[in-house]
């Protein structure tokens, strides 16, 4: 393979991930800018921090913004409607390598049950951080 040949590879390589990941990367701060909207008058514990939601399959993953105030835990997604866990039904939450079949390779799942069994699996920067202040009932 000659060196034109690579140049052209990584260049086509480089076109087709900026035109995939430009127009997502808008949208998730779109969303937090909503979100940041939607909360202007909540006291906010913690975020909005960019995560990403793995839902009740193993292939449902969504990207968004994710944000905890006193009352409750807020997904907004790029594409579908939010999420909200009330805090007073947060039940734990806890890391994971593994949650629902999806392994997680640099960080753990962030994951967090709630009163009625159900479980939420996040994708956050600081998983110490929100399980801290997600067990912090005083906010």
């Amino acid at each position: 393979m000659s060196g034109a040949q690579i140049v052209r590879i990584v260049v086509a390589l480089a076109a087709f991930t900026l035109v995939i990941w430009y127009p997502l990367e808008l949208r998730v701060r779109r969303v937090g800018r909503r979100l940041r909207g939607e909360l202007a008058n909540e006291p906010i514990v913690r975020g909005p921090d960019r995560a990403s939601l793995r839902g009740t399959t193993p292939r449902k993953f969504d990207m968004g913004q994710l944000a905890l105030t006193e009352q409750r835990l807020v997904f907004y997604r790029t594409v579908g409607a939010p999420v909200e866990i009330p805090r007073a039904s947060i039940a734990g939450a806890r890391p994971e390598k593994w949650f629902r079949g999806a392994r997680s390779m640099w960080r753990p799942h962030l994951v967090v049950s709630t009163t009625s069994g159900d479980e939420h699996g996040f994708m956050v920067r600081d998983v110490p951080g929100w399980i801290s202040a997600l067990a912090s009932r005083s906010g």
